[in-house]
């Protein structure tokens, strides 16, 4: 059974292995550490890391010395990333981005301090892989700028033959090594249209270019200062496998594929659903202190936010002293709340993410989810109407109950998308108005109104 069998899985490395590694690093087995994990994909290295501690980190690091492949700092992230990138020794780190694609020494650049990013960058001894980071630095951060490749794309004039493009492709050295798309420029360099590589090998040798490049109406351009999840709708929406960036005169400056917008679109839908459980991506591998400190805030923000809950309650303590059952209903309201908010808040936030929801059809998707909000209340309201009166066989209650799931499942509606859209407006990802904020808020006016609607016709 060969080495790779043994450690592999199906997918991934096995727990047997990386303890075996973990024991080999704490008995100081170097040989044994030498020979294995630098067979290992770059993927599986980044996970034997980070089931490392802290001191066996600096250990495999030391033991490895310049076999650490570049694209294992690529595959990993947040804190446990800066701590392999502060064990590595400059030469190491420098040799290391100047292997990594533009994008992805960008990606791992812009983790660092101000010093260590000038000092890093003055490092690197290729002056044409230094110049295209600063590059790609000198643009806004999750702009489309970051994200693509400068200077390392296939164009062609549209007027070139396909044997003077093949002849071209064969002959340039500075090409891409692999690629599949042509960037089709006019006299200008502005991009006019793309043409696959295939294809233009299936041309006649005689054609020329514009005859046979795809129809200019269908090409998406990118705009360098664009937002990276602007891009990536384009992309999903079109199916585009490349699109050419351009400057703010329209001249081509780079390209961006369907790889790196695979890696932007998994980025936000990870971030997005942090964001919506009030956590962050370091909290999986950040030391305890660090994560507690970045949970600390919203755990604040919630006890405010619930305080004022408790506050309306204390108001109306009087009215549940005289009416215990109050107390038994008011779980119900809160719980229906929180749910009808969540599930209009994840739609909506899903659709402003996608681009699906704009200035123009905001109003009707509010309406909508308010509406919806407040049928579903009317049939809740029913249901728990006729229950409440089976238990207690008191109209009045049942009216009461009624109306306070009505108006919670409505407000809802209005609230988990009101809230969002105009947190966006300013900027921000709408993804963190979820959580504690929304749902203790329909609580609170929901409580305010049941218990109100009690003192008023049911005391």
């Amino acid at each position: 059974m060969t080495v790779n069998n043994v450690k592999r899985q199906k997918y991934g490395i096995r727990e047997s292995f990386i303890e075996r590694i973990q024991n080999a690093i704490d008995m100081g087995l170097k040989t044994q550490v030498k020979k294995l994990v630098p067979d290992l994909h770059p993927a599986d290295q980044a996970d034997l890391i980070y089931n490392l501690d802290h001191d066996q980190r600096l250990s495999l690091i030391e033991i490895l010395g310049n076999k650490l492949e570049a694209e294992v700092l690529v595959e990993l992230d947040g804190e446990v990333r800066e701590e392999i990138i502060g064990y590595l020794d400059k030469e190491h780190l420098s040799k290391a981005l100047s292997d990594l694609d533009t994008d992805d020494a960008v990606d791992i650049i812009e983790e660092m301090g101000d010093d260590l990013t000038n000092e890093t960058l003055d490092s690197i001894k290729s002056s044409r892989k230094r110049e295209a980071i600063e590059e790609s630095l000198s643009y806004p951060e999750d702009s489309v700028g970051r994200l693509m490749v400068p200077k390392q794309y296939a164009a062609v004039p549209k007027d070139w033959s396909v044997n003077e493009v093949i002849k071209y492709i064969r002959s340039n050295r500075k090409l891409p090594e692999d690629f599949s798309e042509v960037v089709v420029v006019d006299e200008y360099f502005r991009p006019v249209s793309i043409i696959s590589v295939s294809y233009i090998l299936k041309s006649a040798g005689d054609k020329i270019i514009s005859q046979i490049m795809e129809d200019p109406e269908d090409l998406k351009i990118l705009r360098a200062d664009m937002d990276q999840s602007e891009a990536a709708n384009l992309f999903k929406k079109y199916g585009l496998k490349l699109s050419p960036v351009v400057d703010d005169g329209g001249l081509l400056i780079g390209t961006i594929s369907s790889n790196e917008i695979i890696e932007v679109i998994d980025e936000e839908a990870e971030e997005d659903m942090l964001l919506m459980g009030n956590v962050n991506e370091a909290d999986m591998h950040a030391s305890v202190f660090t994560a507690a400190k970045g949970r600390f805030p919203w755990l604040m923000t919630s006890l405010a936010t619930t305080a004022v809950s408790s506050f309306i309650i204390g108001m109306f303590s009087d009215t549940i002293e005289k009416v215990v059952v109050l107390a038994a209903l008011m779980p119900i309201i809160a719980a229906l709340a929180g749910v009808g908010g969540n599930q209009t808040l994840t739609v909506f936030v899903r659709n402003l993410a996608i681009g699906a929801i704009s200035s123009r059809n905001v109003g009707k998707t509010i309406l909508k989810e308010v509406l919806m909000g407040f049928f579903n209340g009317l049939i809740v309201a029913t249901c728990a109407g006729v229950a409440v009166y089976v238990w207690k066989q008191d109209l009045m209650l049942c009216f009461v109950f009624g109306v306070a799931i009505v108006f919670a499942l409505t407000l809802s509606g209005l609230i988990a998308t009101v809230v969002p859209w105009t947190v966006s407006k300013l900027k921000l990802d709408p993804a963190i108005t979820s959580g504690a904020f929304i749902t203790t808020t329909l609580d609170a006016l929901a409580f305010l109104v049941f218990l109100k609607m009690a003192t008023l016709f049911i005391l």
